[in-house]
């Protein structure tokens, strides 16, 4: 209910497009926003620890 009620504001505030963050590694929160919400990756960022 609340990206819903995100996504009705952002619309008539004239937004053209919702976005989050998301670790990778958390597959729930990307299966809930992905599969779930319909939203799509925009860009890959990638690490090497030193």
């Amino acid at each position: 209910m609340l990206v819903e009620a995100v996504r009705a504001a952002g619309s008539e505030a004239g937004w053209t497009s919702l976005i989050t963050d998301v670790w990778d590694f958390i597959k729930e929160a990307l299966a809930f926003f992905g599969e779930g919400q319909g939203l799509g990756p925009m860009r890959h960022r990638l690490e090497a620890k030193l």
